[in-house]
């Protein structure tokens, strides 16, 4: 809290109230995020603490198998076996359960040396993994929710880290500051997200997100989203009204983006600006993620119509941008 308010002394004086609250939102939101990051891995540090010499503590499911009753599990043996299944119940410590073809085991409590739960589905008897990063195109996002508890960090072109934490299935925020390597100001910029409708195969989001380069420069865009498909292939169409100041919210940005998975860890990427101010331009995307069960990768380019018509230079911006995801599925 001292720091905050030694934040506020020096960057809202001489400011408007507009400012002043639009860097507090900013400000509020990347404290928020960082203190419940804060709360969220020293619970799960405690939570999976244990000594080497003693022996390893196997979870107990028996008071919430129900939520359970869907996914499947890595079972790893004191053999170093391994075993895929669903958990068909518990009982005084022995689970019951069944493989993806259906095969009843029964595995006793000391038979076992570590309980996984797997990020993914089986889908024709084949595993199909889920997109740790589902929640985002590139930069833009989407309007599939994180779960309560579920979070990401993330690093977008090298300098723009960001974290974000799932406070609820329906609301997250984000928050980060950027990384410019000798730089007298930073941009400070933070993200809260809600979904308030979301069905099997439709969600629909509204946000807002907010920057801030201490006095000099404070603006964001409020926005809403919608998305069809699944977590294999999937459309996403947007609006997003850009503000400076919170002053005027006009010229409307239209987002048009998807993905569509090529291989199990593998999804191809477009995330596609339209600009309505003055003559219209089109800022396109195109590119692939790669992506195991808690980290994907994304490689990608920009560009518009003005830059492909440029005689010389090249005529795409790289995009390159990383996140890493704990908690949740």
């Amino acid at each position: 809290m001292l720091v905050f308010y030694c934040f506020s002394k020096k960057f809202f004086q001489k400011e408007s109230i507009i400012e002043s609250a639009t860097r507090l939102l900013s400000l509020c939101f990347i404290t928020i995020t960082f203190v419940l990051l804060f709360i969220f891995n020293s619970a799960n540090s405690f939570a999976n603490y244990s000594d080497e010499n003693s022996q390893k503590q196997i979870p107990e499911l028996d008071s919430s198998l129900a939520q359970f009753s869907n996914q499947y599990f890595l079972f790893t043996l004191t053999d170093d076996t391994e075993i895929i299944a669903k958990i068909d119940s518990v009982v005084k410590g022995t689970y019951y359960v069944k493989t993806q073809i259906g095969l009843p085991i029964t595995l006793s409590k000391d038979m076992i040396k570590d309980i996984k739960r797997l990020r993914g589905e089986f889908v024709e008897g084949k595993y199909i993994r889920f997109d740790p990063n589902r929640t985002r195109l590139f930069f833009a996002p989407t309007a599939k929710p994180l779960e309560g508890g579920e979070g990401y960090f993330s690093v977008c072109q090298i300098f723009f880290p960001m974290l974000t934490i799932g406070i609820t299935n329906f609301i997250a925020i984000s928050g980060g500051v950027s990384l410019f390597p000798g730089a007298q100001k930073q941009i400070f910029y933070g993200n809260l997200k809600i979904v308030p409708l979301k069905l099997n195969e439709f969600s629909f989001a509204v946000g807002g997100l907010v920057t801030s380069i201490p006095d000099e420069f404070s603006g964001g865009i409020i926005y809403g989203c919608g998305t069809w498909g699944t977590d294999n292939n999937s459309l996403t169409i947007g609006l997003g009204l850009p503000h400076e100041e919170w002053k005027t919210f006009k010229n409307p940005i239209i987002l048009l983006g998807g993905d569509v998975r090529l291989s199990n860890s593998v999804k191809f990427i477009t995330e596609n600006w339209i600009f309505t101010e003055g003559e219209v331009e089109i800022l396109f995307s195109f590119g692939l993620r790669f992506f195991g069960d808690y980290l994907a990768a994304d490689f990608g380019f920009f560009s518009t119509k003005t830059l492909l018509e440029e005689p010389s230079g090249l005529p795409v911006w790289p995009w390159i941008g990383f996140a890493y995801n704990f908690g949740g599925k």
